[in-house]
């Protein structure tokens, strides 16, 4: 059984509406045996326009450790992390990198 923890800033809560009605959110951490990986959740709607948008712009789209959730809530991005460690899936994910693996999580307002 894979030891895995998704980490939120600790105001998260007092914003979490705002981050469910824009789509998206990058502002946790996912640790998975003890490694840490910068995650970032769309609902499908905002993938989508996301995309378009940096296509008008440049001729790929491309996010490291991209999560796709039917809503961009708590327990959405939970259960998908769930899922991700008992498939194993995070291993093709992209590791944080910190200095001397120190590693600071705040808010990420936007």
């Amino acid at each position: 059984m894979v030891d895995y923890q998704l980490i939120f800033p600790d105001d998260f809560d007092d914003y979490s509406w705002e981050v469910e009605s824009k789509g998206w959110f990058n502002g946790a951490i996912a640790i998975f045996e003890g490694v840490h990986y910068s995650v970032v959740f769309y609902d499908p709607i905002r993938l989508a326009q996301e995309i378009e948008d940096e296509l008008k712009e440049t001729p790929a789209f491309f996010e490291n450790n991209l999560i796709v959730v039917n809503v961009v809530n708590r327990r959405h991005m939970e259960k998908a992390i769930e899922v991700i460690a008992h498939t194993e899936k995070y291993k093709d994910m992209v590791v944080l990198s910190g200095r001397d693996g120190v590693y600071s999580l705040r808010s990420k307002r936007f």
